[in-house]
């Protein structure tokens, strides 16, 4: 399945913002990491003001070893949500990163 999927990604599919997020759990359940930061740039494009996506693209780039990345999807999500702030401070700051 995950092969088929793979393919369709390969040759541009769009696929719908539901299923970006079932794919996610496929490729969660898979343990690739890299597939599912593509997955949440994918989601992110589509909905750009979405502080959970960003957030999440953030751990994900972090998990890759793309801190610079996470600190600026952080910080974004932090942007579209005030709430979220000390969430992003601490995520930041536990990167070794200052906000």
């Amino acid at each position: 399945l995950l092969k088929a999927i793979n393919e369709a990604i390969k040759y541009g599919y769009n696929f719908s913002e539901s299923d970006i997020l079932r794919l996610i759990n496929l490729y969660i359940k898979a343990g690739d990491l890299n597939k599912i930061t593509e997955l949440f740039e994918r989601l992110i494009a589509l909905k750009p003001n979405n502080q959970q996506y960003r957030a999440s693209l953030a751990a994900s780039y972090a998990k890759i070893g793309k801190l610079d990345e996470a600190v600026e999807q952080a910080r974004a999500a932090a942007q579209i949500d005030k709430t979220f702030e000390k969430e992003a401070r601490a995520f930041v700051e536990s990167l070794g990163r200052e906000w």
